[in-house]
């Protein structure tokens, strides 16, 4: 008889810690609502490229753009071999990518359309890419409504150094 109130008691004890212990198990991402593609990890969203903010709810780019999917900038720079310069590049919308931006006009070549930007939190990045003869590529942060912007453009053999400023108007 002792045996069998032993083994009761012990199964008890057993069942009442299996169900105190499941029961404190608490799922972090039961209340988390990741927009855009976000995934939940840990009470976390883990946010797709393009996308920041608690909840993947900003859209990267959309800084850089208007309503409508585009912008003009205004650009004031000096290069390492054509000195100062200022001129207007226009930003479009690169599809659905929610990280990319079209520049036409690139370093104030009117030949120099659909440059390629990725968008990532406060930084753009401007991979090397050959367009009409042009190799460009390059870097920059962002600031509100204005992006302070380095790059490297090359054709026919010369290359030159570019930094300035990225004004949106």
């Amino acid at each position: 008889m002792k045996k069998i109130k032993a083994f009761l008691i012990a199964t008890g004890v057993s069942v009442a810690l299996a169900t105190g212990i499941s029961s404190c198990v608490t799922d972090k991402c039961k209340d988390v609502v990741c927009q855009n593609d976000g995934i939940c990890i840990e009470g976390t969203c883990d946010c797709p490229a393009g996308t920041s903010g608690t909840f993947c709810d900003v859209i990267d780019r959309a800084v850089l753009l208007n309503a409508s999917g585009a912008a003009t900038y205004s650009v004031t720079e000096t290069c390492s071999v054509t000195g100062a310069a200022t001129y207007t590049v226009d930003f479009a919308a690169s599809g659905t990518s929610l990280d990319k931006i079209l520049v036409n006009d690139f370093g104030g070549y009117t030949s120099l359309d659909g440059v390629a930007m990725t968008v990532s939190g406060t930084t753009v990045t401007v991979a090397n890419q050959t367009i009409s003869g042009y190799t460009v590529s390059g870097t920059g942060t962002i600031s509100g409504s204005t992006i302070t912007m380095n790059y490297t453009i090359s054709a026919g053999g010369a290359t030159e150094t570019c930094s300035g400023t990225w004004t949106k108007l």
